[in-house]
């Protein structure tokens, strides 16, 4: 053979052995012992010059849940519980009926305040407070009192204080409009702010003219929306971290100091409705809308939102929030 034929053929033998074996480097793959005892793949099917593709992968399949043992949730209203991880609804019941939302019009009220303004800003309590309806949750804020806008969240989340959210909204509406409001023209103000919110965020069925949530046939959600504002406001950090507190001691800048207790007894650890895991975030309770929650649970596996609305008594706010968790949970594990 000629040297030259000779040298070709070597150079030809040194590409082949540099590809072969750098090949699962070149192709991002780790090299595999092969083991004659576990082998069990075939090319009989494959095309003529093409290997089998395989794949370690196995097919994403949602879970589906059978909800249709419940027992409290089929006197509820309307109920919807959303697991965050997987973007999806597990369970719906009129899911989007236009209904009074009671206090959980706060969830609003909060994120529209935290839009706006820095939870250091100081208010001074007001005649706003007039306006609060009779029979009304309170805080108990008086009239010249100054306060924190996050020590007014927290009364008005916490303890569903209908005379902070009053407050929070004639407060806000004043500095966004850059004038004097009276504190009816501020509530005017401020639920424009709240639906334009609203908006924003996607609610499709829901209308606000007031900051608390007291009956009114112009004030409406559904509980996919209230989903969706649940959803918008745990991601704020400060929203968050007031929702998750059992009990709160605030201490006012004009220097008085208050105790508030989540009114949500799912997180008091005292309760017969206490269910670990749950992590916020709001009841609320009017003649039209009965007794409602939308809770937050967590367990380091699934991260629900669960509402509850229009429930004839107490227990079965919770109860049917309860039922709801416990079946994701044994289902899951099924």
């Amino acid at each position: 053979m000629r040297v030259k034929e000779i040298a070709a053929v070597a150079a030809a033998a040194g590409i082949f052995l540099f590809v072969g074996c750098n090949y699962n480097k070149i192709i991002g793959r780790e090299p595999t012992t092969f083991r004659p005892d576990s082998a069990t793949a075939t090319l009989t099917d494959a095309p003529t010059g093409m290997a089998p593709e395989t794949t370690t992968e196995e097919p994403t399949t949602l879970r589906s849940y059978d909800f249709s043992q419940l027992k409290y949730s089929v006197n509820s209203t309307s109920v919807a519980c959303y697991d965050l991880r997987e973007n999806r609804y597990l369970y719906e019941k009129n899911a989007q009926a236009r209904i009074s939302p009671a206090s959980l019009t706060k969830i609003i009220t909060a994120s529209v305040a935290l839009k706006y303004a820095d939870p250091s800003v100081v208010y001074t309590v007001g005649d706003e407070i007039a306006l609060v309806g009779s029979n009304s949750s309170l805080c108990f804020i008086q009239s010249g009192q100054k306060v924190t806008l996050y020590d007014l969240l927290c009364g008005m989340l916490m303890a569903s204080g209908n005379d902070a959210a009053y407050t929070v909204a004639v407060n806000v509406a004043r500095a966004v409009s850059a004038s004097s409001l009276s504190a009816a023209e501020g509530v005017r103000y401020f639920a424009d702010l709240m639906n334009d919110y609203g908006a924003e965020i996607g609610l499709t069925d829901s209308h606000f003219v007031n900051p608390e949530g007291w009956d009114d046939p112009e004030q409406y959600m559904s509980a996919r929306d209230i989903i969706t504002a649940a959803r918008r406001a745990m991601e704020l950090d400060v929203f968050r971290e007031i929702v998750g507190k059992s009990a709160y001691d605030a201490a006012f800048v004009s220097g008085q100091t208050v105790t508030w207790q989540n009114s949500n007894l799912m997180m008091d650890a005292s309760s017969p409705f206490h269910v670990p895991g749950v992590c916020g975030i709001k009841t609320g309770t009017t003649t039209q809308a009965g007794r409602c929650l939308i809770a937050c649970y967590t367990d380091g596996e699934r991260d629900l939102l669960i509402a509850s609305m229009g429930n004839p008594t107490e227990e079965e706010r919770y109860y049917s929030v309860r039922e709801i968790i416990d079946t994701v949970k044994i289902q899951s594990a099924q």
